[in-house]
């Protein structure tokens, strides 16, 4: 996993410790229960800053949208 370019810069070392663990600890909660991606639609691919979190929660998204 990745910092999305630029946020390394952008935020203190003090607010990214483990953010790669949370990010996917999110992703996971939410392929548990695809239902909350809809419940929680204000969450966006956006608001994760590593590049694997955005894949898999654009992912976890589109499949449940197709559900």
């Amino acid at each position: 996993m990745s910092y999305i370019l630029g946020i390394t810069q952008k935020y203190n070392e003090e607010l990214l410790k483990d953010r790669i663990m949370i990010e996917g600890l999110v992703i996971g909660c939410l392929y548990k229960e695809p239902m909350l991606f809809q419940e929680y639609q204000s969450i966006s691919a956006k608001d994760f800053i590593t590049e694997d979190a955005q894949f898999y929660f654009g992912l976890g998204k589109l499949m449940s949208e197709r559900y």
